[in-house]
């Protein structure tokens, strides 16, 4: 098996792109899209949490400032929740149809958000990460670097040109 989980005949890929917030992950998703799409090939964008309807009514509950109460396994197990339906709806199927699924955001956030960030350790995050269907693993992943004040200022001014501030800003508050 391969590391994507999928077997070494399947035809799609699966990169994720991981950075903090305002780093640029959803541009630059968006410009890789446009060039593959020109190619013929075709793309999934998803972005985690909320890339299935599940995962949008999870996201809110993850990220609503009232959350900043939330127990850190609590909201670990809620992102991988979140996986676990984005892996079997989205990304999965679009990678078997031979799809290129390009992902904002991925386990690798988890084990910096909730593994150190929570302090719970990367040890409890990779284990529930062993078992089906969280053991699936992306053919490569693009990390965006960059300075987390610039990050942080980024991200404040797009979800206050977007008037998301309130329900999206749990993480830059903190």
């Amino acid at each position: 098996m391969s590391r994507t989980g999928h077997g070494r005949d399947a035809p799609g890929l699966f990169i994720t792109f991981e950075g903090i917030e305002g780093s640029g992950k959803s541009t630059q998703i968006a410009r890789l899209a446009r060039r593959l799409e020109d190619a013929g090939v075709e793309v999934v964008c998803t972005r985690e949490p909320g890339g299935t309807s599940l995962g949008r009514r999870l996201r809110a509950a993850l990220l609503d400032p009232q959350g900043s109460t939330m127990d850190p396994l609590t909201e670990m197990l809620l992102y991988a929740a979140d996986r676990a339906q984005h892996v079997c709806e989205v990304i999965r199927p679009g990678v078997e149809r031979g799809a290129v699924v390009l992902s904002d955001r991925y386990l690798d956030a988890t084990l910096a958000y909730q593994g150190y960030g929570r302090q719970l350790g990367t040890a409890v995050v990779l284990d529930i990460h062993t078992h089906p269907p969280l053991d699936l693993r992306p053919d490569r992943t693009e990390l965006l670097d960059l300075d987390p004040e610039t990050g942080v200022s980024r991200a404040r001014r797009r979800n206050a040109e977007l008037g998301v501030a309130e329900t999206e800003g749990r993480f830059e508050d903190e």
